[in-house]
């Protein structure tokens, strides 16, 4: 058998791995999506999601191609659970994931990077629920129905007097507060707007006078153990966003998608 000179095969190893982190090189980013409209929805035909979110991340990467003339693209889970979604960007499985707040120990597994300034929370009460929440103290004793996995604000998640349903998703926590299973459900204020266009909805729930508008970021997050957080990836998406961020273009990107939006 014919031996192949060691030189030969170090030289190959390193065109290869040039060629890897050359500009111009596919690769796909990988990114988990659960069920959250309207920033993840999943079509009925089975083509990939689009939302608010997703045209935050497209945008992002369409101005990371641009600036480093790469060719990176985007592959999504389907319906993954939040809680998995966390999960596969612990491990490193995925690479990219939006509409996060900075909380737990997320910054221990991801680089966070701030789109958005704001994400106020509103609390839903069925329509014939005539009990007032009009500030923060009137939740406690009370079931608030939540998102499995999903952090909200620092004094509704750590709070003992208020006892959280957590389901899988948004429409299951709506389900049983009109079953009466809860008293409250808590969202996001662009998740209610997208929800209250729908007359049926309109016909069973109602938003409650308090709702929470103090400073409250919401990040994309790159997983630590992904190529994208390695160099020259994460300095050229750090400096994407921040730059997208300041210039406003996120604003435009997410009304530019909420124009065209129909629930």
């Amino acid at each position: 058998m014919t031996r192949v000179p060691t030189f030969i095969v170090v030289m190959f190893t390193i065109t290869l791995f040039l060629f890897w982190i050359s500009p111009g090189f596919c690769r796909d980013i990988r990114v988990p999506v659960d069920s959250y409209p309207p920033f993840h929805i999943f079509p009925p035909d089975g083509g990939p999601p689009y939302g608010e979110t997703i045209a935050v991340i497209r945008a992002v990467v369409a101005r990371v191609n641009q600036n480093a003339a790469d060719d990176l693209s985007l592959n999504y889970t389907r319906d993954t659970p939040f809680k998995r979604c966390l999960a596969l960007m612990r491990s490193g499985r995925a690479d990219l994931i939006g509409s996060l707040l900075d909380k737990e120990d997320r910054r221990d597994y991801m680089i966070l990077l701030k789109y958005k300034a704001n994400s106020n929370k509103v609390f839903i009460q069925r329509r014939n629920d005539s009990r007032p929440i009009h500030q923060f103290d009137d939740l406690k004793g009370l079931t608030v129905g939540t998102v499995l996995g999903y952090q909200y604000f620092s004094a509704f998640d750590t709070s003992e007097s208020i006892v959280k349903d957590p389901a899988r998703n948004l429409s299951l926590s709506l389900a049983k507060l009109e079953a009466g299973r809860c008293d409250v459900v808590i969202c996001t204020q662009s998740e209610w707007l997208s929800l209250n266009r729908n007359p049926m909805i309109q016909a069973r729930f109602r938003q409650s006078q308090f709702r929470y508008e103090q400073p409250n970021p919401v990040y994309l997050g790159i997983s630590r153990k992904s190529w994208l957080a390695e160099k020259p990836y994460i300095d050229v998406f750090r400096n994407t966003v921040s730059d997208m961020f300041q210039s406003g273009e996120f604003i435009r990107v997410i009304s530019r998608f909420y124009e065209s939006y129909t629930p």
